[in-house]
């Protein structure tokens, strides 16, 4: 379970200062959901009138056997309340949200993970050997792969990031790998979770760019609604 809940703490940035790489990470506590509009406490770092109406990203963690997971989803801030009751005797200002996106998997970071399609200009190599490219964010990627060899922890690998058509080569270390089965299949294949190594600013600004534009093309298909 994913899901949001009342009582939950989560973390948000607005979107044009996330994407710009300078922004200040506000915490909050989530006083109410109802379908997409999420009532939150307002932040130390109160919010300004000017911005109501701009999107933000939320992030927050749920706890499952034993494993923390972070989660996050687009929203906009879309009122204020001054006098919101929350207790017999207390009131405080809040903030209401108007969600935008179901909840993705997000790592520490807070970057979103995209499962790339074969069109959308996206594909990364070990040497000459294009890999299985299971999602990516700007912190690193997951993939599987019968040829690269057997990867443990913390081992480092030199891969290729081709973003539309232009190749760029970047370290990364293996943050875990396992075998397991593709749907329908039998013989057990390789799968490993890394982490970017980055030198490369202009390497990371045109992902930046294009995992931000995967978003908004899937958010106006329809494919990140509820």
């Amino acid at each position: 379970m994913s899901e949001i809940t009342p009582g939950l703490r989560i973390d948000f940035v607005f979107e044009n200062d996330y994407h710009r790489g300078n922004f200040r990470l506000l915490n909050a506590i989530v006083y109410e959901v109802s379908g997409r509009k999420i009532t939150i406490s307002q932040p130390s770092q109160q919010l300004a009138s000017s911005q109501l109406g701009q999107g933000v990203i939320v992030t927050y963690c749920i706890t499952q056997g034993g494993q923390t997971e972070r989660y996050g989803f687009s929203a906009k801030v879309t009122s204020f309340i001054n006098d919101y009751k929350i207790g017999s005797l207390q009131h405080s200002t809040a903030l209401v949200l108007e969600r935008k996106s179901t909840a993705e998997e997000m790592n520490v970071r807070l970057h979103f993970r995209i499962k790339p399609t074969l069109d959308c200009g996206l594909s990364l190599y070990h040497r000459e050997n294009k890999l299985n490219l299971i999602d990516i964010s700007l912190g690193g990627a997951r993939f599987t792969d019968d040829k690269i060899g057997q990867l443990s922890a913390d081992d480092t690998i030199p891969l290729k990031l081709e973003i539309d058509q232009r190749l760029f080569a970047v370290e990364a270390r293996v943050i875990r790998s396992w075998l397991s089965t593709l749907p329908g299949k039998i013989k057990k294949i390789q799968f490993v979770a890394v982490k970017f190594l980055y030198g490369n600013p202009d390497m990371e600004q045109l992902l930046s760019n294009k995992i931000l534009a995967i978003q908004r093309q899937r958010l106006a298909e329809g494919k990140l609604h509820k």
